[in-house]
């Protein structure tokens, strides 16, 4: 008994056990996910730790820099120190081409260099060696050098010693620089004024510019770039946040040109996209320097596009400095023809006089006085817009100081515009001139001729401090001793002189005078061209006016076209005081070599056609006419000669034009005819002819209204009158219609539904029924084999 109820037991354990495995194994996802075989390696660090004793670089010691000496250097040497340096360029190149660690090529002597000079796709830099002072690398006559993605680093940082520029241009060499060339951070060691040029010394030789960067370096003398009787064509890149630092001597004071100097018979070219930003000169020049404040031969600065922005200067010339002649050599000139000079400061700090500082631009000049055998430097600029310039003192726009000679042409002339003191006093707030004998060898009596119109043909119409005119015959003269000509003007320049102008100069500051030119020297404007005159005359037809149509006054407009570009050049009103007419005078023939093409334009004259005809190339008639027209109205009635006697005894009748009423109206009755004529009717308005109509003002009960006709031919309102109609009452006759009441449908099938009905989804899914149930069965078969079993033994 015993047995059977261990045996009982053992069997209803089993099923249980079995039943719940099966359910487990239903409930189970079906498999499981393989480990990864990230998984597999960091679940065996047997296999993937470093042994303890494992160092970065166990093999040798890696070499991280090749050293360069143009001068002492092999190239069979292996470059690893500064003993064992390699000779040239491209055995250092090929050394780092071959070994990724290294990282910078150390320059520990001077090295001659051609052909091109990169490091493309290369992080490597060239680099100064600390101790090292002279020229990296020197191009020599007849050689040309092209650098393009590369650096080449001063190293100041480590080196405050330098004696000598990055690059040596020798004369009849070439230097040519391109995209992705950086020259960097070389501070020479100031100690007298031959420390010329941070980043390149030339002379004598050529350098291109086209792209690249030259930056955060130092001289006394072009903080970027000195040229001495060499040449830059400047069509691209960047000079940036180079220094002219100053240095005094028994000769003077020396500092110029912070980006670039040009000096003794040098050139620079600048246009395209070049940028001269962010430099700096202790005195002059902050962004450029035609000359040094040493004198010696004529330079050259000519620009013909790119933008000399936010340079300063702490004497004269925040932007771009000209020297004159003193005793010996030749005096600097710049030709401005394109290109924007924004943004610079004149800061008054320096050593150099500066009143008439010269935000923009200054011009030096110079006198015969004391022996000095001097001369001015001279600016030619054309088709300049000098706007929004600021000054502490006179001259916002523009100031010239004792021994200046000022011209403006009308001809590809000056525009200027929102200039400003900063006390916001009018006086000499576009321009000023001062006579003097005060100032040494810049003491005189300035020259000027001054034009009656801006770029784009506004008139100046210079005004004095007081406010009243300048007379026309004050626009030419000079000036006597202590002598002032400060002017403003009220005008401005147009839409006209801001499609013309190619030069800018604009948002220049100065602390004393000439935020954006100041000038000791001789500034040009334009060029000296035949001028012209274009008259107009009007010719009014009207009967002398018979019908005092004929307005007071008409506006006339002359309007300018070259090329591609038109604009109203001035805007007049013409009247019988001026007996009709007006002449534009002192007018440009030309602009930038174009035949300027000039046309009248008038506003419409109220209810005159306007005709403009040309006699000539400069002479103009405006025909006016006025043609009125009458238009007649008659009334028909059509009613039986009026039987019902509802006709009224008047009618009204309103005057439209095209569609708008004009407030005249004409009243018909028998006493007229039913007939009106509205007369004296101009035909055009602001040269479109007029569209007339009629209207009747309250029709009569009963009548109905149509008008016919026309304004040439007269209009005809014909009054329809319809008596009122009697209303009869009918009964109905339709007889009512009965309908049999639907009794389903007419045909004697069904048609069954082609779809089962579908049941709402609720509960456990047959899915998981479909297990539970399977398991139980096996359960229960288990069950069920044991108890047989049983029975059998018992």
């Amino acid at each position: 008994m015993k047995r059977h109820i261990k045996s009982v037991r053992l069997t209803l354990l089993s099923s249980i056990l079995v039943m719940v495995a099966l359910l487990f194994a239903y409930a189970m996802p079906t498999a499981m996910a393989e480990p990864s075989p990230e998984e597999l390696s960091s679940s065996s660090p047997e296999t993937n730790a470093e042994p303890e004793d494992a160092t970065p670089n166990d093999t040798a010691d890696s070499q991280t820099a090749v050293y360069l000496d143009g001068s002492g250097g092999n190239d069979d040497n292996d470059g690893k120190t500064p003993g064992s340096a390699v000779k040239t360029f491209s055995k250092a190149k090929a050394l780092v081409q071959s070994n990724p660690d290294i990282d910078k090529i150390v320059v520990v002597g001077t090295t001659p260099v051609s052909g091109d000079i990169d490091l493309v796709g290369s992080p490597v830099k060239v680099v100064r060696a600390d101790g090292f002072n002279g020229f990296l690398f020197t191009i020599s006559r007849g050689d040309t050098a092209s650098l393009t993605d590369i650096v080449i680093d001063g190293n100041s940082d480590v080196n405050s010693a330098i004696e000598k520029s990055l690059i040596n241009v020798e004369s009849g060499a070439t230097l040519q620089i391109g995209d992705g060339a950086v020259l960097k951070n070389n501070k020479l060691n100031i100690t007298s004024s031959n420390d010329r040029g941070g980043a390149i010394f030339s002379y004598g030789g050529a350098i291109k510019m086209t792209g690249g960067v030259i930056e955060d370096n130092l001289a006394v003398n072009g903080g970027g770039i000195y040229l001495l009787n060499a040449t830059l064509e400047l069509s691209g890149g960047v000079i940036q946040r180079n220094t002219a630092r100053r240095v005094t001597d028994e000769a003077g004071v020396h500092s110029a040109g912070g980006g670039i100097c040009a000096d003794k018979g040098s050139t620079v070219r600048m246009s395209g996209s070049a940028l001269i930003q962010g430099n700096h000169s202790d005195e002059v020049g902050g962004g450029i320097s035609a000359g040094s404040r040493q004198w010696g031969p004529s330079n050259i600065f000519q620009m013909d596009g790119g933008e000399i922005k936010d340079n300063t200067s702490e004497a004269t010339g925040g932007g771009l400095f000209i020297q004159a002649k003193y005793f010996s050599g030749g005096a600097s000139k710049g030709y401005l023809n394109a290109g924007r000079i924004t943004g610079n400061r004149m800061l008054g700090k320096g050593k150099t006089d500066f009143l008439f500082g010269g935000g923009g631009i200054y011009v030096n000049g110079a006198n015969d006085l004391y022996g000095a055998n001097g001369a001015n430097g001279e600016l030619y600029i054309k088709n300049v817009l000098i706007s929004d310039n600021q000054s502490v003192l006179e001259g916002a726009g523009y100031a010239a100081c004792p021994i200046s000679k000022t011209t403006i042409n009308v001809t590809d002339g000056v525009g200027m515009k929102g200039n400003a003191r900063a006390d916001q006093s009018e006086k000499g707030r576009e321009l000023y001139l001062l006579a003097s004998q005060k100032y040494g060898l810049h003491s005189g009596r300035p020259d000027y001729d001054l034009a009656e119109r801006m770029l784009g043909g506004v008139p100046y119409d210079w005004k004095l401090a007081d406010g009243t005119l300048l007379p026309k015959e004050s626009y030419k003269g000079t000036l006597e001793d202590n002598q002032e000509l400060p002017l403003h003007t009220d005008s401005a320049a147009n839409d006209l002189t801001n499609k013309l102008a190619k030069v800018i100069i604009a948002d220049n500051y100065s602390a004393t005078r000439g935020g954006g030119i100041g000038s000791n020297g001789s500034v040009i404007f334009g060029t000296s061209e035949e001028l012209v005159e274009v008259s107009v005359v009007k010719q009014w037809v009207d009967q002398d006016n018979a019908k005092k149509l004929r307005p007071e006054t008409v506006t006339v407009r002359l309007v300018a076209t070259v090329g591609d570009i038109s604009g109203v050049v001035e805007t007049r009103r013409i009247g019988a005081d001026t007996d009709w007419k007006t002449t534009f005078s002192n007018l440009p023939k030309t602009q930038d070599g174009q035949e300027i093409v000039y046309s009248i334009e008038e506003d419409p004259a109220g209810v005159y056609s306007s005709q403009v005809k040309k006699n000539s190339e400069y002479n103009f008639t405006l025909i006016n006419t006025l043609t009125v027209t009458d238009i007649a109205v008659s009334k028909k009635w059509e009613d039986n000669e009026n039987t019902a006697g509802v006709r009224p005894d008047s009618v009204t009748v309103k005057l439209l034009a095209d569609g708008v009423e004009t407030g005249k109206q004409i009243v018909l009755d028998e006493s007229t005819g039913w007939t009106g004529l509205f007369t004296n009717l101009p035909e055009y308005k602001n040269d479109k002819k007029i569209n007339y109509s009629v209207a009747e003002i309250g029709i009569a009960d009963g009548y109905v209204s149509l008008i016919s006709g026309s304004a040439e031919k007269g209009y005809v309102v014909t009054n329809t009158y319809e008596p009122p109609t009697e209303s009869t009452t009918t009964e109905p006759t339709t007889v009512p219609v009965t309908t049999e009441p639907s009794t389903g449908p007419t045909s004697g099938t069904t048609t069954e539904p082609t779809t089962a009905p579908r049941l709402p989804k609720t509960g456990v899914s047959v899915s998981t029924w479909s297990g539970w149930a399977g398991g139980f069965a096996l359960a229960g078969a288990f069950l069920l084999i044991v108890a047989v079993q049983n029975r059998k033994r018992n």
